[in-house]
């Protein structure tokens, strides 16, 4: 009997030290070490430094548009991207098309391409893959190509090989990922192929209506803007920009027909009475969720309707100009160790957080045409953030449009004072630590203040 407990007792002394010994490789605590000390922080300052003293400013001079549209609705049975419930289940039908739209944008001495997909994001393999397609041909390099994806949850699947892509995109398929980046190139090219001169303007509206912060929900604050930009080229073809700050999952995880969601609705609606083209960028949708009456395509389309005839309505007070300075910078930002968390204060150790997430260092890119700048970034950014963001530009004079899914995938980047709050955004998809909701602001507002700075001197000498 004293033999059975001595062995009892061994056996629990081993799997305790064994436990004990998984834990010390596996978990570390969060670190909350203030991003301004790190040398992540640093290295990237320095890279934008010397981004900076290259930059020089552009001129003022006549502007061109051309836009380009390609199919991207994949065979029947590829799986839909946007929740993991579906669980890589094959798609049904075709409720509506998918699209890839690119606008070019050239000026004298710059050129800048918006590409846009009816898609749920923009992957870092997505963009590599796509500017080793278009490089050879157009000579453009990336800080010249501002990528972003309406963020529909009832696209395309099947594009990302990796962990957390197959979760909310279904089983890899190479031949998908072909399709989907050679379809990007070819609007690409047919953008670039098309310019003509043009006359244009940027503006917003509010529509607080159409959106709700589904995170903090009434305790927490929206971005009610809807931006966009209005350009009619010389053979009277109309090119709309539309960015909003509302998710779009109006359709449910349970819809498995291939659909735009509400931006979808949006476009078609602008294109039916405008001849030319209509692309949706998603802006600031973290935490941000959208607001409309009906239910699944009934209330899709009543969201992107309504979007769509408010923005309608206003574009006949416009003043368009004919004459932009354009300018354009790409920061590769360095990153914090990756924090997928267990628990409040505890992660995974960065070796099993990297099998996951397989991001290193990510993008942050900015355009600006005229007074208005876009940033596109690579997560699910805040729509709290991006506010605040845009209330700085507007002090300075200029005009700010938030993007997500800048080609590359982060994960949420929220306010950090919500890090410990439990919810899916804040405990399950903060990926890299909880000043990433200080740090990526902090870069943007430098980035912002460098475009300024070379925009304001554009305009200046143009005036003397």
């Amino acid at each position: 009997m004293k033999k059975a407990k001595r062995i009892v007792a061994r056996t629990i002394l081993v799997l305790v030290c064994l436990i004990l010994l998984i834990a010390a490789f596996s978990i570390r605590p969060v670190d909350n070490t203030p991003y301004f000390q790190s040398q992540y922080f640093h290295r990237t300052i320095d890279r934008l430094s010397t981004i900076e003293g290259q930059l020089e400013p552009p001129e003022i001079s006549t502007l061109k548009v051309g836009y380009g549209v390609t199919h991207i609705t994949p065979p029947v049975g590829t799986p839909l991207a946007g929740y993991s419930a579906r669980k890589s289940r094959p798609s049904i039908g075709v409720h509506d098309s998918l699209f890839a739209k690119a606008v070019a944008f050239k000026s004298d001495t710059n050129e800048v391409i918006l590409i846009g997909i009816d898609g749920l994001i923009v992957s870092r393999n997505m963009a590599e893959r796509v500017m080793q397609i278009i490089t050879p041909e157009i000579g453009l390099k990336r800080h010249r190509i501002l990528f972003n994806a309406s963020h529909a949850h009832s696209a395309a699947g099947a594009w990302e090989n990796s962990y957390l892509g197959e979760i909310f995109a279904g089983n890899y398929d190479q031949a998908i990922f072909d399709f989907l980046t050679s379809q990007m190139a070819k609007a690409i090219f047919k953008a670039r192929a098309s310019l003509k001169a043009a006359v244009g303007t940027f503006n917003s509206i509010d529509l607080p209506q159409f959106t709700r912060n589904r995170l903090i929900k009434e305790y927490g604050t929206i971005d009610p803007e809807f931006s966009y930009g209005y350009f009619k080229r010389e053979d009277s073809s109309h090119i709309i920009l539309g960015s909003y700050s509302a998710h779009p999952t109006t359709l449910p995880s349970t819809n498995m027909e291939f659909s735009g969601d509400y931006p979808g609705y949006w476009e078609r609606w602008l294109e039916r009475r405008c001849s030319g083209m209509a692309v949706f960028f998603a802006g600031g949708v973290g935490s941000h969720r959208p607001e409309g009456k009906g239910r699944a395509f009934e209330r899709a389309q009543y969201v992107g309707e309504a979007i769509a005839e408010s923005l309608y309505c206003s574009l006949s007070n416009m003043q368009l100009n004919a004459k932009f300075p354009i300018l354009s910078f790409g920061l590769v930002i360095d990153l914090p160790e990756p924090h997928v968390r267990i628990s409040d204060g505890w992660r995974l150790t960065p070796w099993i957080s990297d099998y996951l997430i397989k991001e290193h260092d990510s993008y942050l890119q900015l355009v600006a045409i005229g007074k208005t700048l876009m940033i596109g970034t690579p997560c699910d950014f805040s729509g709290e953030l991006a506010a605040q963001l845009k209330d700085f530009a507007f002090r300075k004079g200029y005009r700010l449009i938030v993007c997500s899914f800048n080609g590359s995938y982060l994960g949420y980047i929220i306010p950090s004072k919500y890090y410990h709050y439990v919810e899916y955004e804040s405990r399950l998809m903060s990926f890299y630590g909880p000043t990433m909701g200080d740090y990526i602001p902090d870069l943007m507002r430098r980035m912002i203040e460098i475009a300024i700075r070379n925009i304001d001197k554009a305009y200046d000498a143009s005036s003397s």
